[in-house]
Parts: C-alpha cells; structure tokens; sequence
C-alpha cells in the first residue's frame, strides 16, 4: 500500500470519527459503535480482496497502552477537588470501588463455574469486564440531570482508574512467605510518595518552559508515557504518577495548602491547566479513533455465532447489570434507579486494553476472545437504549408541563371572563 493510500485512509478515519460524533449528539448512540462497525466493514473490504491489515494485534496494543496512560491523565484532569465537592466524590469512589469489587467476583464466579477453570485465574479475567469506560459515558450524558450527571462522570473516571490500579496490583508478584497485603501496602506507599515529588518537578519544570518554547506538551505526554513504561519494567504503579500529575495540576489549592506556592506561579499554572487539558481532549480522540477501528478490524464475526460466546457472554452482561442495580439502590434507597443510570456502564476501552495486557501465564483455552466483543457491544447497545428510553420520558415529562401550564392558563382566562 503506498504512501498516499495510507495517508488518504488516516485523515479519512479522523473525519468520519468526527461525523460519527455528531450523530452521536443527534441520536445518543455512542460514536465508538460507528467506530468499531467501521474497523469491521474496512477489515471485511481488505480480507475480499485477498489482503490482510498488517501487525494489526501489535497497534491496537501499542494504542491501547498510549490509551491508558492518556485516559487516566484526562479522568484526573476531570476530578476538581473542593470542600462542597467531597460528599459526593466520596459516595462516587466507593460506588464505583465495590461495585467493581463485587462485578469482579460475580463475573469470576460465572467464568469458574461455567468454563471449570482455576477462581483466581476466573477473576483476572474478570476485573476487565468490571470496569466502566469513562470515555464513552462522559460523552454520553445529555440526558441525565445535573447533579447525577456530576455524580456519573466521577464514577466511571474512578471506576476507570481503581479498575487498572486493581488490576496491577491483583497481578503483582509476591516473593514466596511474603504477605501479599504487605508488599501491595509498600509498593502503593512508596509508589505514592515517589509520584508526588515527580509530579512536582514536571509541574516545576513545565513552568520553566512556558513561554520558552512553543513546543512542550507533547514532549511533557512523552515523558509521562516513558515514565509509565519504565514504571511497569520496574514492577510499580506508574499509573498512580501519571493520574497524581493531572491532579495536582487541576487542583492548585492543594499546592496552597502545603505552602510550596513560592515555588510555582498561579497564573502560569492556570494557563498551563487549561491549555495541557485542551492537547489531552485532542489526543484522546484521536488514539480513541483509531483504537477502536483497529478493535472492531480483530472482531471476527463468526465468533458472535458462537453459541457458547452468546450465553457466556449474555450472563456476563445481566451479572454487570445485576450488581449496579443493587448497589445504586442501596447508595440511593430513597430514590427510584432510571434505565439510564443503570445501563450507563458500557464496557470500552479500559476493558480491552486490560484483556491484552493478561500475562500468558493465565491465558485460558477455553476463554474465547468473542465473549469480550460481544460484551463490549452489547453494553453499549444497553446504554444506548436507556438514554433513549430516558430522553423520551423527559420529553413526555416536558409535555404534560406544558399541557398543565396551558390548562391552568385557560381556566384562569375563563375566571376573569
């Protein structure tokens, strides 16, 4: 394939992913499901004409680790701490802890009990299948009034970020006789003390170059991406600086209240906050569109037909679904759970780039790769219909205001006649 073919078909995929977003406002179906049926319709075309796309695991591998480390520095970016804020980022980070907690040892009982494999190896499997994409939900959440639409954007961004820590630290090699709570407590501690400083000296150094150069914060994402690889060579949760970096950056006051402001400049950081959080928004689109055409080119179809996909797969999605029920019930007893709360937990892409990132020594013959494609889209196709479910309701809600409005207004005419 030559040069301009290449280049033709790139700026193709960023315009459609564009067209796809206003369709998405339009009809509330998320633009990742255009996305993913597109990767599907190009790879289909390529395979009839005898041809296959090369090295296509190895990219969608290398987007979805550039993914993590983007989507975790936007989630944090996204979380403005204050006082007034607190009760409700609490209630969102333990809603979105145990109910993580909880999908990853139900979905891991499902994968034990069906396919009659190990439960700890179950429950690797498990945890990607728990965690709610943020992307998708924030990009979908017209419909929900505002203070659950604050309360849903700080729980799929913790949902997203718990979901990776926990599955690092689920993972994480432990020399024989040593206390796993232990080695995981040090690793955190340290990994948290270490990130802070780092952190600082970003910031600090970010602040030196601004105004000095134009170009910085791609080299900025450079070094917070080489900082996480060489985290993960090192065995440490280098996830945790990238997310303790966004929110510092977000949060000047929490340098204030350390009395570390001498060292930095309040208007630069603004600046910084709000330019840094515009390339992040920018980048995220653009790794997000190709990640899931390259997603939805490795869907093999076929594996859809598959009978045991369909019924793993569709007890899967009820078991998701089951336990959000009951723990937005039990966080909200008072209130009744709309079918838009409830399947506003599409699985994306956190849930996929933490498949591939399973270590071969858990991988599992009779898991077939299917079940996650097939639990993704239908997680999707879920939250589509709720929002529209939901968008109707409101509508009609509106009209009988209206209707209301106008009845009352017409007896009080005929009053004063």
């Amino acid at each position: 394939m030559s040069a301009l073919y290449i280049i033709t078909i790139i700026c193709s995929a960023v315009i459609l992913s564009y067209i796809f977003r206003i369709i998405a406002q339009k009809t509330n179906i998320p633009s990742v499901l255009f996305l993913i049926i597109t990767g599907m319709i190009g790879a289909g075309a390529l395979s009839a004409t005898g041809k296959e796309l090369p090295y296509s695991s190895e990219i969608l591998e290398v987007l979805g680790l550039m993914g993590l480390v983007i989507i975790v520095l936007e989630g944090a970016l996204d979380l403005k701490i204050s006082r007034s804020k607190m009760p409700l980022i609490i209630k969102a980070f333990f809603t979105a802890l145990l109910i993580l907690i909880a999908s990853t040892f139900v979905i891991g009982a499902v994968l034990h009990v069906v396919l009659n494999e190990p439960w700890f190896v179950s429950c690797v499997y498990a945890i990607p299948l728990s965690v709610i994409s943020s992307a998708i939900v924030i990009a979908s959440l017209n419909a929900l009034p505002e203070n659950k639409r604050e309360f849903a954007i700080y729980e799929a961004t913790f949902s997203d970020i718990i979901g990776i820590m926990f599955f690092e630290y689920f993972l994480m090699d432990v020399a024989p006789g040593e206390s796993y709570a232990l080695a995981v407590s040090i690793n955190f501690i340290s990994t948290l003390v270490i990130s802070i400083v780092i952190a600082l000296l970003l910031l600090y150094l970010f602040q030196y170059l601004e105004g000095k150069s134009n170009v910085k914060f791609f080299l900025f994402i450079s070094i917070l991406t080489l900082l996480f690889s060489i985290g993960k060579l090192l065995h440490i949760s280098s996830l945790l600086l990238i997310f303790i970096f966004g929110i510092i950056l977000r949060n000047y006051s929490i340098i204030e209240k350390f009395k570390l402001s001498r060292f930095f400049k309040k208007e630069v950081i603004f600046n910084i906050q709000e330019d840094f959080h515009f390339i992040i928004l920018e980048t995220a689109f653009l790794i997000g569109t190709f990640f899931f055409l390259m997603f939805g080119a490795n869907i093999d179809v076929s594996d859809w037909m598959n009978i045991k996909v369909i019924i793993i797969g569709s007890i899967i999605t009820a078991m998701i679904y089951l336990v959000r029920f009951v723990f937005l019930k039990l966080f909200n007893f008072k209130q009744k759970v709309s079918l838009n709360e409830l399947f506003l937990a599409p699985r994306g892409l956190i849930t996929i780039i933490l498949f591939y990132k399973i270590p071969k020594e858990y991988h599992l013959q009779s898991f077939d790769t299917g079940i996650i494609s097939f639990v993704v889209v239908a997680s999707i196709l879920l939250m589509a219909y709720g929002i529209r479910k939901s968008n109707k309701k409101l509508l009609e809600d509106e009209q009988e205001i209206v209707e209301e409005i106008e009845e009352i207004e017409g007896d009080t005419a005929l009053e004063n006649e």
